[in-house]
Formats: C-alpha cells, structure tokens, sequence
C-alpha cells in the first residue's frame, strides 16, 4: 500500500513539473517573438519546443506548419499529445484522486481546481472560436 501511494505522490509531481515546464517554454517562445528579429522566420521561432519535447513526426503529421497558433495548440491543448499540458495535468489528477485519502484536503483541491479551470477555460475558448 505504501509503495502504490508512494508511487501515485511520485508521478503526481512529476505530472506537474512537466506541465509547468512546458509552460515555461512556451512563454520564453512567446516573449522571444515578440523581439523583432529579422533573421528568423516564425517556424525557426516556433520549431524548438516541439523539437525539446521530442514531437516532431508527431506534430507535423497533425500540423504540418510551425506557426505561434499550431505548437501552442498542440503543446498547451492537444489531448491526444501526451507532453502537452492538459494531457499533464489530466494524468497528475488521476494520480492525485487515487491516492486522495493519503494528502491533505487542501492539496487535492488545488490540483482539482487546476484541472476544472483549465477545462472550463478551454471549453470556453472552442465556444469563442465558433
């Protein structure tokens, strides 16, 4: 039993991280484009965070072109992406309702909350682009 929930808290955070890094990267990408800079276009601006996460077949395949709409997209939204954030944080809440019993109440609202705001907001967003 130790083991199990050790393992749950284990990937919980980790889930985490990753969606926190991925969001990292993606504003430093963000800001980097906003600098004017002639010698790259918006694909060689776009491209490394799909190269970093090591998606590259698998984004080209869906997308095809690096622009700032595709990879954020793709990184931020795309369910069927497994490193893209709300994959992450899907997976870090599954990991957080199994092993609920075993952190504290406040924890597991804020992971919660997390994860019903993120959904709300991108139910939000699809109704906007309707």
């Amino acid at each position: 039993m130790l083991s199990r929930t050790a393992d749950h808290l284990y990937w919980l955070a980790r889930y985490i991280e990753r969606a926190e890094n991925t969001a990292r990267m993606l504003d430093v990408t963000h800001r980097m484009s906003l600098v004017p800079n002639a010698a790259q276009s918006e694909a060689a601006l776009w491209r490394p965070p799909v190269m970093i996460a090591g998606d590259l077949a698998a984004f080209e395949g869906e997308y095809g072109r690096y622009n700032a709409a595709s990879v954020l997209r793709y990184m931020a939204l795309d369910e069927n992406n497994p490193s893209s954030i709300v994959s992450n944080l899907g997976r870090a809440r599954e990991n957080a309702r199994a092993v609920r019993v075993s952190m504290s109440s406040e924890m597991w609202e804020n992971v919660n909350a997390l994860w019903l705001e993120l959904r709300q907001r991108i139910r939000q967003a699809s109704a906007r682009a309707l």
